[in-house]
């Protein structure tokens, strides 16, 4: 009782509220529990800094129609990506939001995390890389 609403994490915060269970490092509530989990996850020890995993606001990949007007759309949250260099040897589907502009916007990556305090135009599902493989010379050995 004496920690009740006092812990944060993969635990929650202990306060009897469900729908703040699934509460981000970033202080965002998660779409489901694979978004929840994976924000938690810390890179591995094992890799130098160049190795390790990064995380970026995304575009969907894909436009989007609607009332006839095509549309791009960017995460309002980063998504776990490898780091340039690396290629994804797992991934897993993870809910986040989009934030939609249409699509004669230029934007470019540099821009994506201004979509963080955008208001969510719609959720999906984006392919967040969960285990990287790296070149050799860009890893330590265990």
């Amino acid at each position: 009782a004496g920690m009740r609403g006092k812990t944060c994490g993969l635990c929650g915060q202990n306060d009897g509220e469900r729908k703040t269970e699934y509460r981000m490092p970033n202080g965002r509530v998660a779409k489901s529990e694979t978004s929840f989990a994976q924000s938690w996850i810390l890179p591995d020890d094992k890799c130098n800094e160049e190795c390790k995993f990064r995380r970026e606001h995304v575009e969907l990949g894909r436009r989007v129609s609607v009332l006839g007007e095509e549309l791009r759309c960017y995460s309002t949250e980063a998504v776990l990506l490898c780091a340039a260099g690396c290629s994804p040897t797992h991934t897993a589907p993870v809910n986040i939001g989009f934030h939609c502009l249409p699509a004669a916007s230029t934007i470019s990556s540099r821009d994506y995390a201004i979509f963080a305090e955008k208001t969510e135009d719609r959720e999906d599902s984006f392919l967040a890389h969960t285990e990287c493989s790296c070149p050799a010379e860009r890893c330590a050995s265990a």
